[in-house]
């Protein structure tokens, strides 16, 4: 109902070698105005971590934890980034607390997209107190699983509104990713007990999506005139995304088709699909309801369903994968396609094309999908190479935690002239581990290289 005035605040970016560049930031009473065109909207940007923070109390805390209650006490202050935190104790206590600065937004306002700024009961109403954020401790199922799923179904908060009378939006977990990857850890935990490192390895690399085969059916249904190595290569696909599978093949370029043919012309001008969970998901609902509008082509006046479109995209894609691959199904490797390749954040953007062969990493083929536990999604539109993989893999046995087994993507070391700077790259690619020591003897014993800081002399501090 009033004006406030911005307030601004003038900065230095120190160059070096060169003179300092002056910036200026103008704030509202809600955050940092973005930079805008003449005439256009201006937008501020409200962020939590703007905040003061306490942070570093609960960073302090947390090593010292010797319970789960211990760490729930620290975690009252760990503020940003708002995560959730898996414990579990040497006496068999497992537990998952979720902590973080959520805030309350106004009702109807879900964090989509922009509210009105110049509106008082547009702004944020707090945040959510930490007792009313979700945790458990020693479930009845006797596990816990995490595969960046929803913690809580959404009438969680929905009962959290109405039990502490709170009017607002608070369902911080609307946009987590769909269950895939939670689901299928959780069968394989139920499926296999008891538990042992080799039988946790194969769940950190387990390729399947659960349930994606059922949801192709339509599309074998509709392949009758497809070639027959295509047709039978879908036909004994189960959703493995393996590196030598042929069917992960099939299927990402299928995928690429879809998303290019149904998807696509329903969007605006300069939007493009993408691969990920959330449009799996959305995958198999449109394959499983024939008159989903979808299917039709908006640019045609006839009115188009998927019995009708399925023949001709599956044989685009039987296509595509014959033009890429060849035409023997048995030479087919999602891998060769899926490659991981790591790029130096800096030296990559020189443009020298030594540094980046110097700096940059593989490709080496993979496995994994968009919705696997081992998770090995791509970009749509730049072909099928990697760019959400599991960097770390990491395995402990609590009763032998001195023993624990692990593997790095690229290496320990940061710098590319390191021995060490991509030489576990390799075994990562295969789902190979290592052990990792953490007594002080183990570690002398097995070290190959020994790096000494010294202070430097005649500087003053």
């Amino acid at each position: 109902g009033a004006w406030r005035p911005l307030e601004t605040q003038t900065v230095a970016i120190e160059v070096a070698g060169g003179e300092a560049i002056p910036f200026t930031i103008k704030r509202t009473h809600f955050g940092p105005l973005l930079p805008a065109t003449e005439g256009a909207p201006r937008h501020a940007v409200r962020w939590g971590g703007f905040d003061e923070s306490a942070l570093a109390r609960a960073s302090v805390a947390l090593p010292f934890s010797r319970s789960f209650e211990d760490l729930r006490r620290a975690l009252a202050d760990w503020d940003y980034p708002p995560t959730h935190f898996v414990y579990a104790g040497r006496n068999g206590d497992i537990g998952m607390q979720q902590a973080g600065r959520y805030p309350i937004r106004a009702p109807s306002a879900d964090g989509s997209l922009p509210q009105d700024g110049s509106v008082s009961a547009a702004a944020w109403r707090g945040f959510l107190a930490y007792e009313q954020m979700p945790y458990v401790k020693n479930p009845a199922s006797g596990v816990i699983a995490s595969g960046n799923n929803p913690a809580v179904p959404p009438q969680y908060f929905d009962a959290v509104k109405s039990l502490h009378n709170i009017d607002g939006e608070i369902d911080f977990l609307r946009d987590a990713a769909r269950g895939y990857r939670g689901a299928r850890i959780m069968e394989r935990l139920k499926a296999e007990a008891p538990h042992d490192e080799a039988s946790f390895a194969a769940i950190q690399k387990d390729t399947t999506v659960p349930g994606l085969r059922a949801s192709l059916q339509p599309v074998l249904d509709a392949a009758a005139g497809a070639p027959v190595p295509c047709r039978e290569t879908l036909s004994v696909w189960f959703g493995d995304f393996a590196a030598d599978s042929a069917g992960a093949l099939l299927f990402a370029h299928l995928w690429t088709v879809i998303l290019d043919e149904v998807y696509a012309p329903h969007f605006p001008a300069g939007v493009s699909p993408k691969v990920g969970m959330t449009e799996l998901l959305s995958l198999e609902i449109i394959l499983a309801d024939p008159d989903s509008g979808w299917w039709d082509r908006p640019e045609t006046p006839a009115q188009e369903d998927r019995d009708a479109r399925l023949p001709a995209l599956f044989a685009k894609a039987c296509d595509n994968v014959r033009a890429a691959h060849g035409n023997v199904p048995a030479l087919w490797r999602w891998g060769d396609a899926h490659g991981a390749q790591f790029r130096n954040e800096v030296l990559d953007g020189s443009g020298v094309g030594l540094l980046q062969a110097f700096a940059n990493r593989g490709p080496v083929a993979t496995f994994g999908g968009a919705g696997t536990v081992s998770i090995g999604r791509w970009r749509h539109g730049a072909g099928y190479d990697a760019v959400h993989i599991p960097g770390y893999r990491f395995i402990i046995d609590l009763a032998r935690p001195t023993q624990a087994m692990a593997i790095n993507s690229t290496g320990q070391s940061s710098h590319p002239a390191s021995p060490h700077y991509a030489d576990q790259m390799e075994q990562w690619a295969k789902g190979a581990y290592d052990r990792r020591l953490f007594s002080e003897d183990a570690i002398r014993m097995r070290a190959k290289h020994t790096l000494i800081l010294t202070p430097g002399s005649g500087q003053e501090q």
